[in-house]
């Protein structure tokens, strides 16, 4: 496997994407489609960080690092989901927080991919 252009091992890279990996194919199995959480913002925001993600790897490649205006709405989606679960007294640590973990470790590795999560 090659290098990504930080100098890290490729496989490094996507073995440390791993749990946002597992986190969203948990959201999109299990609570996507739920008619329990349809409803509720948080579900709704983190669709939208999720569609927004996978939108720009499809229209820009898997190996493109992601750009600030990209981040900045994924992160908008994310607080508003956090928020409404914080409203409701949910303190569990949440889909928007493993993400969040992720968005930070993206920003300190370049051409990382997550198209491979669709």
């Amino acid at each position: 496997m090659g290098r990504a252009a930080s100098g890290a091992l490729e496989r490094e890279v996507r073995r440390k994407a791993d749990p946002a990996k597992e986190s969203i194919r948990d959201f999109v199995a299990k609570w996507s489609g739920n008619p329990r959480v349809r409803n509720h913002p948080s579900h709704d925001e983190i669709l939208a960080a999720i569609t927004t993600l996978g939108a720009f790897y499809r229209k820009n490649g898997s190996r493109t690092r992601m750009d600030a205006e990209t981040a900045a709405a994924i992160s908008v989606h994310l607080d508003a989901a956090e928020a409404s679960l914080v409203a409701d007294g949910n303190q569990a640590p949440s889909l928007a927080d493993r993400l969040r973990t992720l968005k930070a470790n993206t920003a300190e590795q370049e051409d990382k991919s997550l198209l491979d999560l669709f």
